[in-house]
């Protein structure tokens, strides 16, 4: 009977052990998001490939030197939270990924026509909107550089917000939204599958000058491959995003721009490119407007939601 209290103590114990070292609630939330996929693949015949195993090895000596440089860099707190940040984002980026691939195999059925449908109350035609880009070959360049880079981009803003005010707050304010966001948008996209408005709409070829006809169907062979092979393998180094409904990349704009805020040097660009960003959702990401809008949704209640927690912390 003695044991028993001795356990419970140990438990709070612990878990102040566990704060003070410096394993944040995000890394946990991590861990847990890590726990998920491994459970999901061990009781579903989906596997993984044999060069993902070889991405995975290649990933540790990078944590261990970003683990080694976050708890032991104290004299340089900068460089300490670099060096945890993108340790943060090298396992976050292909745990995310693995998990959105998990989730749409549950395969739903398609809302490719309640999403259509959606946009057409609003008055809102991909099409002309696809057209009238295609006129503007320069926006279509800047709207392909903004959407394609999204992983580096994030851990570049991440080295920025480093450099910037309130250096400490606006990284990991990044790191708790980024992280948050694209577990929510994965979680809900997984009820809302869709083939994406590229294949819904299927403009004819020869009305495009500038847009590549194919661009915004990149993932369509990894999404009818989950909802039809059972035994489908999966590639941690081809794993594009598979979520219409909401709009990851909507989600993301907004958090940049909202971390960037307080240092005008990053804001003002921050505000250009993630513009730029959004509006390229509905071309290169195949977005429908109502995937824009709740992917904004997405990102303004979690931003909301994050200043509720520390506003309560500082109480």
């Amino acid at each position: 009977m003695a044991s028993r209290p001795l356990r419970v103590a140990f438990i709070p114990a612990l878990s102040g052990a566990v704060l003070r070292n410096g394993i944040a609630p995000v890394w946990l939330a991590l861990c847990l998001l890590i726990a998920i996929d491994i459970i999901w693949l061990l009781s579903s015949p989906i596997r993984l490939s044999p060069d993902s195993w070889r991405v995975v090895a290649g990933l540790v000596p990078l944590i261990i030197l970003g683990a080694w440089g976050n708890y032991r860099l104290n004299d340089w707190p900068k460089v300490q939270m670099l060096a945890g940040g993108l340790t943060f984002m090298l396992c976050a980026w292909p745990a995310l990924r693995l998990y959105n691939h998990l989730t749409m195999s549950a395969a739903y059925p398609l809302a490719d026509e309640t999403l259509a449908t959606a946009d057409a109350l609003m008055g809102f035609s991909w099409a002309d909107y696809v057209l009238w880009v295609d006129r503007l070959p320069v926006l279509v360049r800047l709207m392909d550089f903004s959407y394609s880079g999204l992983t580096g981009y994030t851990m570049v803003l991440f080295l920025l917000l480093l450099l910037g005010n309130e250096a400490k707050k606006r990284s990991q304010e990044l790191l708790k939204l980024f992280f948050s966001t694209a577990i929510i948008c994965s979680t809900i996209g997984m009820f809302f599958p869709a083939e994406a408005a590229a294949v819904f709409y299927q403009i004819p070829p020869n009305f495009l000058t500038h847009v590549d006809p194919r661009v915004g169907a990149y993932h369509l062979d990894h999404l009818q491959a989950l909802r039809s092979v059972p035994e489908h393998l999966l590639s941690l180094n081809n794993l594009p995003g598979l979520v219409t409904f909401p709009s990851f990349h909507t989600a993301m704009g907004i958090i940049a721009i909202y971390c960037a805020r307080g240092t005008p040097w990053l804001f003002g660009p921050s505000v250009i490119i993630n513009l730029v960003m959004i509006a390229s959702t509905p071309l290169f990401g195949s977005h429908y407007l109502v995937d824009i809008i709740a992917g904004a949704a997405v990102a303004a209640g979690v931003i909301l939601f994050q200043r509720h927690l520390s506003a309560s912390s500082t109480d």
